[in-house]
């Protein structure tokens, strides 16, 4: 854990924002919530339904697994850089608004230790329709994976078989 970063919890909020996302529609859209947590606590369930103009509603849980390159590990330690986390998390949200008719998100990293089989990440993508909100997740998945400041340092399982006591 980064010295100091645990006291101050992060939490970066967006509040609700209207875009310009002619790309994707014809009209502008407006995002009627986003959430955005960097939190070194578990993650809990979110709320079932956000909106009530979302048709179609994705959730995804990134899920530590026992392997990571073919080893076994007992979980994953995270670390960000605590100052450019933020912003760029917010950038992620915002290219995804304005590239696809996304009307609300809720975004959640784990930061510290996350052992296997525990969630590491939540993203909840709200669309008008389904096959909007899978794309949406999908595009913010894969700029989370490329562009954030959120490194992962998987912890190796401590293979104790035929030590004495």
């Amino acid at each position: 854990m980064e010295r100091g970063f645990r006291s101050r919890r992060p939490n970066w909020r967006i509040p609700a924002f209207a875009l310009d996302n002619r790309s994707a529609t014809s009209e502008t859209s407006r995002v009627d919530f986003c959430e955005i947590t960097v939190t070194d606590l578990p993650i809990p369930a979110p709320p079932p339904g956000e909106s009530a103009a979302c048709g179609g509603i994705v959730d995804f849980w990134g899920v530590v697994r026992p392997t990571e390159n073919g080893e076994s590990i007992s979980g994953i330690h995270y670390t960000c850089h605590p100052r450019m986390t933020g912003p760029v998390l917010r950038g992620i949200v915002q290219q995804a608004a304005s590239a696809h008719p996304l009307l609300g998100c809720r975004l959640v990293h784990r930061i510290g230790f996350v052992a296997t089989g525990e969630t590491s990440l939540f993203l909840r993508t709200a669309c008008a329709h389904r096959d909007a909100a899978y794309t949406a997740s999908r595009a913010m998945i894969e700029d989370l994976k490329r562009l954030a400041p959120i490194w992962k340092h998987p912890v190796p399982t401590l293979h104790t078989a035929g030590i004495a006591a």
